[in-house]
């Protein structure tokens, strides 16, 4: 079975883009609507992590949709290969844990540490961006 796996941050954000790549593709779906800096709130994902059955296929649109961190990542994943199930963005190509693509777990660990690295680069310029808009008195 695939099961597709869709968040958006905020209840107000809308899950159009994500279900519209999505649903042709899945036979399932899965929508939170929480912050994915942590696992906590996100019943929907805890839910299809307990549905998986071994040879499932968990498909999400993008990487950052699924988790924020790189440790989360890494525990979420490692859940999904317990349960003898793989996961494939739609995004990147790159992620793609399915057995005949041996490749694709190593890809995942450099990506994936590399996805991380470039939000907390984010995060840094926002808040110099903020220093400077309070120096102004902004």
């Amino acid at each position: 079975m695939k099961r597709g796996y869709i968040r958006v941050s905020t209840i107000q954000q809308r899950i159009d883009r994500q279900e519209e790549r999505l649903k042709e593709k899945v036979d399932i779906l899965y929508v939170d609507k929480a912050s994915g800096s942590s696992r906590k709130g996100r019943q929907e994902l805890e839910q299809m992590l307990t549905d998986l059955n071994p040879g499932d296929e968990v498909l999400i649109l993008s990487i950052d949709r699924l988790a924020r961190s790189n440790l989360d990542l890494l525990n979420i994943v490692e859940e999904i290969k317990k349960k003898g199930t793989s996961l494939r963005s739609l995004h990147e190509s790159w992620l793609d844990t399915r057995e005949d693509n041996p490749s694709g777990e190593f890809m995942f660990t450099i990506m994936g540490g590399l996805a991380e690295m470039e939000r907390k680069q984010i995060n840094k310029r926002m808040m110099e961006g903020i220093e400077v808009a309070k120096k102004k008195g902004v």
